[in-house]
């Protein structure tokens, strides 16, 4: 069980938003009860498919006869029906809650929303669509920034002990190693660059592999309820070239920490007594 939001469109909806593409089926009809359903929808609950019907309310069924990809959009998660048939289905034959404008040019939105604003018949207040749903989804968006951020400082502890363990046991299994390059004539500083090089290289390495499986994300979908509207949405990771090279970066730094004891340990073994060992 689920709340799924409803959108009353009208004929010039698809032209307001031009991101909209039906992939399946065509658009509904005005002044049917035909309706279109986002692509995240279709097939996740009873009746949300080409050719199925449910009950927009009881006793008013409705009948899809589309399926439409939104970009990636919040509109994927939204059925869309005719104005008139949402207002008449819910008793609210005059009212709308939200007015969609698209603008000749960007530049002419201050102006825009100044006449809107100054007429006090109208009761409105304009913003820009972005702002509108930065604000609908800021407590999910900080709902899911915080956990992310929690797992990722947990995740990146546990990654920071998992170096310092590997780079201790590579320490003592190379004792003699370390005593053999010290009588050699090799620095104190050259053992301990080459062991925070390893532990580096060997983070990076792990690096790769974690970003690899995180492309695999964008394949996989997730739905939690919005907390502005209490409705599902249906959403995915999406991960970015900044995000990628930010997360080996991060990985590379968590290496560096993590080899940095191990490799003082190694660069004040004694040549005579590391050989012996």
């Amino acid at each position: 069980m689920s709340n799924v939001t409803v959108r009353g469109t009208s004929e010039g909806s698809l032209a307001v938003r031009p991101e909209i593409k039906v992939i399946e089926g065509r658009p509904p009809k005005s002044g049917t009860d035909e309706v279109m359903i986002g692509k995240a929808l279709d097939g996740r609950f009873e009746g949300l498919h080409i050719g199925g019907s449910f009950e927009l309310k009881k006793n008013r069924s409705v009948k899809v006869v589309g399926v439409f990809d939104g970009g990636g959009s919040a509109y994927e998660s939204e059925v869309w029906a005719d104005l008139d048939t949402v207002r008449t289905s819910f008793g609210r034959p005059s009212m709308v809650s939200s007015v969609i404008a698209r603008l000749e040019s960007p530049s002419k939105f201050d102006g825009f929303a100044t006449t809107v604003e100054t007429d006090k018949s109208l009761g409105l207040n304009a913003m820009r669509e972005t702002e509108y749903f930065a604000k609908q989804a800021g407590p999910m968006l900080g709902f899911l920034m915080g956990l992310g951020v929690s797992i990722a400082i947990l995740f990146a502890i546990g990654a920071i002990i998992g170096a310092v363990i590997t780079m201790y046991g590579a320490v003592a299994q190379r004792s003699r190693e370390i005593g053999t390059l010290r009588a050699l004539g090799f620095s104190r500083l050259a053992i301990l660059t080459s062991f925070l090089l390893e532990s580096v290289l060997l983070a990076v390495a792990g690096g790769v592999i974690g970003v690899a499986a995180a492309l695999c994300m964008s394949f996989v979908k997730f739905s939690m309820i919005n907390f502005a509207t209490w409705s599902e949405i249906v959403f995915k990771f999406s991960a970015t070239p900044k995000i990628l090279v930010t997360a080996l970066v991060v990985g590379a730094i968590m290496g560096l920490v993590g080899g940095l004891f191990p490799a003082i340990r190694a660069a004040r073994m004694s040549p005579i007594t590391a050989m012996r060992a």
